[in-house]
């Protein structure tokens, strides 16, 4: 049995480990798919919830939106956690230039993430890893999330979590 969603995000980012114009401050509009499968096989009486819900897909939306409409920040780039009156100050390094860009932004812009880079590849697996952990609260059978966030129509990144998240570390 496997279910799917879709969501499309619009949100900014900086890729801090290259030296690129990707290191400029820009944004995309994020495609995102994602499938929760409990494999084959199963009576369906028996590992359905109370709900009769694998996973409600609300609760699936409602993570893929944290990120929309904000600036993904990694929480390795942080300066400032917001003491600086309701604001947060991001430092960002730029590899191989010697450069330093600073931001300052409101708190309610920001989504920071806790992952070595805000790239699509560590932005699919924090959605993977945030929604294994929603669904393993549901459900007490094994699982895998496989979640893709396309940056653009041609460039995408993808991973399957099969477990618990905690096998996943940054």
């Amino acid at each position: 049995m496997k279910i799917n969603t879709t969501a499309n995000v619009s949100a900014a980012h900086v890729v801090h480990t290259i030296d690129t114009k990707c290191t400029r401050l820009h944004g995309h509009n994020w495609a995102v798919k994602v499938e929760i499968n409990i494999g084959e096989g199963h009576n369906l009486k028996e590992v359905m919830p109370e709900t009769q819900l694998l996973v409600d897909f609300t609760d699936i939306k409602n993570i893929l939106m944290e990120l929309d409409h904000k600036t993904i920040i990694a929480k390795s780039m942080i300066v400032d956690d917001g003491t600086l009156s309701g604001k947060i100050l991001a430092q960002f390094a730029v590899v191989g230039s010697g450069r330093v860009k600073e931001y300052t932004l409101p708190i309610e812009d920001v989504a920071i993430i806790d992952v070595p880079a805000a790239t699509a590849e560590w932005i699919a697996h924090y959605y993977a890893t945030e929604i294994a952990k929603v669904a393993m609260k549901q459900l007490n059978e094994n699982l895998e999330v496989t979640v893709d966030v396309f940056e653009t129509d041609n460039c995408s990144a993808s991973i399957t979590v099969k477990g618990l998240p905690e096998i996943l570390t940054p």
